[in-house]
């Protein structure tokens, strides 16, 4: 489902909050050092960069989120955008710039997708904490990230 099709889906106020939370997240993946640390997080670790942002969104608006919902988010509709990113590393090397700049182009289309998917589940589950301790928790044995993260957040998102 293309982004612009999930959020015709969405309520207004979580559509808005979709769109904020998409913009917020660039402008935070583009801070100095954020990219590294996002992406080893991902690579390293396990994590989902587009959860983690979602999360780092939450915690900047001050919106409670449940975790639970989110993760179980993530395993429904994160596959998708694992197997789209493992088949264009894999070939990239055999294409074209201008192709394999045309599967960034579809991945960034798939990340917006479920970035609107995990904000929903994570708005809208029942078993909410503060997005501060959910953000700790998801990121839990690192710490030094986290502060890096909302260092970022903080500067960037103004």
């Amino acid at each position: 489902m293309s982004p612009s099709h999930y959020c015709a889906l969405l309520p207004p106020s979580l559509h808005r909050h979709q769109q904020q939370a998409w913009q917020f997240a660039g402008r935070v993946y583009r801070a100095p050092g954020i990219e590294p640390c996002l992406l080893a997080l991902q690579d390293q670790h396990g994590l989902s960069v587009n959860l983690t942002l979602c999360l780092l969104y939450s915690w900047w608006v001050g919106r409670a989120v449940d975790l639970i919902a989110g993760r179980y988010c993530l395993e429904q509709h994160g596959e998708e955008l694992a197997r789209f990113r493992a088949m264009r590393r894999g070939c990239k090397e055999q294409l074209s710039q201008l192709a394999y700049l045309g599967l960034l182009a579809q991945e960034l289309q798939l990340e917006q997708a479920l970035q609107g998917h995990l904000l929903s589940a994570l708005l809208s589950g029942e078993h909410k904490v503060a997005a501060d301790d959910a953000l700790a928790e998801y990121l839990s044995v690192h710490r030094a990230q986290l502060e890096q993260l909302k260092n970022a957040a903080l500067m960037t998102a103004v």
